[in-house]
């Protein structure tokens, strides 16, 4: 019992991490993406 505990924690932890991970690469890409957008236009 105690050992699947453990197993489902970190299950739970890696899927977070993951998510935050993609997450922040998405955001770093459009915001790289409306700095040329900006500087095209202004």
């Amino acid at each position: 019992m105690e050992t699947n505990l453990v197993a489902e924690a970190i299950k739970f932890m890696v899927l977070g991490m993951g998510i935050v991970f993609l997450f922040l690469i998405v955001m770093v890409y459009a915001l790289k993406l409306q700095a040329k957008i900006i500087g095209k236009y202004f």
